[in-house]
């Protein structure tokens, strides 16, 4: 296969700017019905551990809790593909509908069902990844720990909170480091299913992979590059914060909590851009292909 010509990262940002522009406040609630979903979903996956209470978890209750959770990403991403089919009819100019959220539920071709059971494979090969750090490096990660609170916090209770919430962090920052670099190479399949109503599941990932691993590290610099000056504004909020932080009055307070929500506000629209980021680069690398099919030629190209 030769070699693909990459999509100028200027010609995306604008087509981003120009449509997210638009419908920002659409995409932002929706956004926000996702994570209400999926934090109603995985508070379901805690039921087993809280249910076990003064009894202590055993191995069945982890277990069911670790099956309950590996469907509830299955659901996840079921979300997701209509989430994605939202944010390409925004980027394509094409009418949607708040309806297309549950549209990966509602397939019938069982496509959409078939990638979700693949990233959420991934999300567990990710998870066994963290699981295995932990195990093998526990003491050493400890040993930080213990140097930077050691100081602050020697009791026995906050030494075994601080401990806890060290493992925690490297577990998460493993778990979705790794699960985010290796879902990239397939995230293509949701918009290929999208526009090929007859291609199978298997043949979507085996194209969005070869499409997307000649463009790794482009394709996550344009997500860095449309998010960067919402990533400036939220470092300079939390910097304001700060400072607002030692001053108690009743102005220090309320200004506070108005750069909070403007941080909020940055906070979501990184997540929409991030979102907004997989169509509009999918379809500007088949237009600077000449891949374009003459049925989305009248859809906008964003690359057009």
């Amino acid at each position: 296969m030769r070699k693909l010509l990459s999509p100028k990262y200027n010609r995306m940002y604008e087509v981003m700017r120009v449509r997210l522009g638009k419908n920002l406040s659409r995409c932002v609630f929706i956004i926000l019905l996702f994570h209400l979903a999926q934090s109603f979903l995985f508070s379901l996956t805690m039921s087993p551990v809280m249910a076990s209470g003064k009894k202590g978890l055993n191995f069945s209750t982890l277990a069911l809790s670790a099956i309950s959770t590996a469907f509830v990403f299955f659901f996840a991403f079921q979300f997701l593909y209509g989430i994605l089919s939202f944010f390409t009819k925004i980027i394509l100019a094409r009418k949607d509908v708040m309806g297309v959220f549950t549209s990966g539920l509602r397939d019938r071709t069982r496509r959409a069902h078939f990638v979700s059971v693949v990233f959420t494979l991934i999300l567990i090969v990710a998870a066994v990844v963290a699981s295995a750090v932990i195990f093998l490096y526990k003491q050493d990660i400890l040993s930080i720990v213990e140097e930077v609170f050691l100081g602050s916090s020697d009791t026995k209770e906050n030494m075994a909170f601080a401990n806890a919430v060290g493992l925690a962090a490297v577990f998460c920052a493993v778990f979705f480091g790794c699960g985010i670099l290796l879902s990239i190479p397939f995230l293509f399949s949701w918009n290929i299913i999208f526009d090929d109503k007859k291609i199978s599941a298997p043949k979507a990932m085996k194209k969005s992979f070869s499409l997307m691993i000649g463009k790794y590290f482009h394709f996550i610099g344009f997500v860095i590059y449309s998010c960067l000056k919402n990533i400036v504004f939220i470092i300079i909020f939390f910097g304001i914060n700060t400072l607002l932080s030692r001053r108690d009055s009743i102005i220090a307070n309320f200004f506070s909590m108005l750069i909070g929500f403007l941080a909020f506000t940055q906070e979501y629209t990184i997540v929409a851009k991030a979102y907004t980021s997989i169509p509009i680069y999918y379809y500007s690398l088949l237009s600077e292909n000449g891949m374009i099919k003459a049925e989305n030629k009248d859809n906008e190209s964003p690359s057009e």
